[in-house]
């Protein structure tokens, strides 16, 4: 769920993690509010790439486990140590493909440096945008869907009010939180109403949530083994 605002016009606590932010949280949600009390603050997720280099890893990333998507953001790097659209549009595309990326993800990061370095698509002008105005421009490009674009949101321009429905990592968090065995659309929604203007801080628990379940699964996993 994402709100249309901007990062600058949100009432209620704006800093992502702060004890502000977490005291409301507390505040709108018990159940969470514990979790907040066992788990403390936790750190939002550092470096923060810039909003080009954010957009190409997650593109590069789609549908591909974490420790892959190391790999392959590594060897992208070491190819273009700037990532930078310009640099990046230069680069031969058999060797981005060397990277052990697909021919379409290779078409879509050269789609997107191409718009970047044209000035069709300036990445830190969006800053100006709402939520969902910066969602609706960012999909319009071939290769960025819903998910991408809320975590570009997310983690390169730190909005204080994303909780996304395309992420199953934050639906499996609220599911476990809550007890649930499935979960609608218009149950994600109404909780996430309860964590606006707040939901990017609550997005951190509730991943969090879904790690602790995937690691209690596999223990049990491995017991039964």
């Amino acid at each position: 769920m994402t709100q249309h605002r901007t990062a600058s016009d949100s009432k209620g606590p704006q800093t992502l993690c702060s004890p502000d932010a977490l005291d409301y949280l507390r505040k709108q949600d018990s159940l969470l509010g514990r979790v907040i009390e066992r788990l403390g603050q936790l750190e939002w997720p550092r470096p923060v790439l810039d909003p080009f280099a954010a957009l190409i890893r997650s593109i590069a990333g789609q549908q591909l486990s974490r420790k892959v998507v190391r790999v392959i953001w590594e060897r992208l790097c070491a190819l273009c140590p700037s990532m930078e659209a310009k640099a990046l549009q230069a680069i031969d595309p058999s060797h981005l493909r060397s990277c052990g990326l697909s021919e379409r993800k290779v078409q879509y990061i050269r789609g997107i440096a191409e718009r970047v370095a044209g000035g069709i698509l300036d990445l830190e002008d969006l800053r100006k945008l709402s939520d969902q105005e910066l969602i609706r421009t960012l999909t319009a490009c071939p290769g960025i869907g819903p998910w991408t674009a809320e975590m570009l949101l997310l983690f390169s321009y730190r909005r204080p009010d994303i909780v996304s429905w395309n992420d199953l990592g934050i639906r499996h968090g609220l599911m476990r939180l809550y007890g649930l065995e499935g979960l609608t659309k218009e149950q994600f929604q109404m909780y996430c109403r309860r964590y606006s203007p707040c939901g990017s801080t609550a997005s951190l628990y509730l991943w969090a949530i879904a790690n602790e379940g995937k690691r209690t699964a596999e223990s049990k996993e491995r017991e039964r083994a």
